[in-house]
């Protein structure tokens, strides 16, 4: 029986073992150093859906002709309007700062207030202007102190 070459007997099994070590410590090493990017991109992706959905309220209290109310339920999980869309889950920590509730007007206006989004070491802040109705991100921050990520739209 004629004995095979190395190159026709594969990879021995030490062999992988070594080379699927090395993958890991390559992917822990990565996951280290994109995590704060992945923490920024979270919070830029929710403080856009976020202001995205409350112009949706906002242009369906226009057409409707009707007021609108957004509730913050489950501790701020959840932003509802009753009838009006689906409810949008939050996955960073939501609070409401503003008189009463946040109301869109058929008219376009609002009774304004400010939406923060975040964590503690992630922050956002979404404006809803009371004349205007206009919704703006005002500010996102991933870390104290590091500076502004973004935008007013």
């Amino acid at each position: 029986m004629a004995r095979r070459s190395r190159a026709e007997r594969g990879f021995t099994l030490i062999e992988v073992l070594a080379a699927l070590l090395i993958l890991a410590a390559i992917g822990s090493g990565a996951s280290l150093f994109f995590g704060p990017w992945r923490a920024r991109a979270v919070l830029l992706s929710e403080t856009r859906g976020t202001a995205n959905w409350l112009e949706q309220v906002r242009g369906r209290a226009i057409v409707g002709g009707a007021p609108l109310a957004v509730t913050f339920a489950g501790g701020g999980a959840r932003l509802e309007v009753e009838g009006a869309l689906e409810p949008r889950v939050q996955a960073l920590p939501t609070q409401f700062r503003g008189r009463g509730a946040l109301v869109f007007r058929p008219d376009g206006s609002a009774e304004g207030g400010e939406i923060e989004l975040g964590d503690g070491s992630r922050r956002a802040l979404i404006r809803v202007e009371g004349v205007t109705g206009r919704v703006r991100i005002v500010e996102a921050h991933t870390e104290p102190g590091k500076g502004s990520l973004s935008h007013a739209r």
